[in-house]
């Protein structure tokens, strides 16, 4: 009996490591980016703090490689980012990224940028990085961003999952 328990204890610890080894790497690999918002609206429910941010990357609809007529049904999609320019914020300088085409087909690993999202009639493209939480702490420093434009520092890694980082203002 002593054995078995050891081997699930063993088994869940090696599951778990591998598990925050994982999660680590993702962290860790990938390409910063900046992101413009379109808008964004604070929020103070019980749930906790957050922004609810809009992208001009969910407007893939015009996008070479969006499929016509337009679909009916949500779908995954890729969307390729492509560098607009470089952007001061601060005293860090970022590569601001926009939308230029799209792909039903997870795209083959190379230099392009490929972000996975869920389109949807109506709503666009949804890329998971649509609500930013905060902590109580800066509750304060959020509540200043109703003027002046707001920027997101998101990470892209290889899987293609966007991974809000940071809010940054100009």
């Amino acid at each position: 009996m002593r054995l078995w328990l050891r081997i699930a204890l063993a088994g869940q610890l090696v599951f778990f490591m591998g598990w925050a080894g994982l999660e680590e790497w993702r962290h860790h690999s990938g390409v910063t980016l900046l992101l413009e918002t379109e808008g964004y609206d604070p929020r103070d429910l019980l749930s906790g703090q957050y922004l609810q941010l809009n992208y001009p990357i969910r407007h893939v609809e015009n996008l070479r490689g969006f499929p016509r007529p337009e679909p009916v049904r949500p779908m995954e999609i890729w969307v390729r980012l492509e560098p607009l320019g470089s952007v001061k914020l601060g005293l860090r300088s970022y590569n601001s990224y926009r939308a230029a085409e799209v792909s039903q087909s997870a795209p083959l690993v190379g230099q392009a940028k490929w972000a996975k999202a869920r389109w949807a009639p109506g709503s666009g493209a949804v890329y998971g990085i649509e609500r930013y939480y905060f902590s109580e702490a800066r509750k304060e420093s959020m509540q200043g961003l109703r003027s002046g434009r707001v920027w997101v520092e998101a990470q892209l890694p290889a899987d293609g999952q966007l991974r809000l980082l940071d809010i940054v203002r100009q």
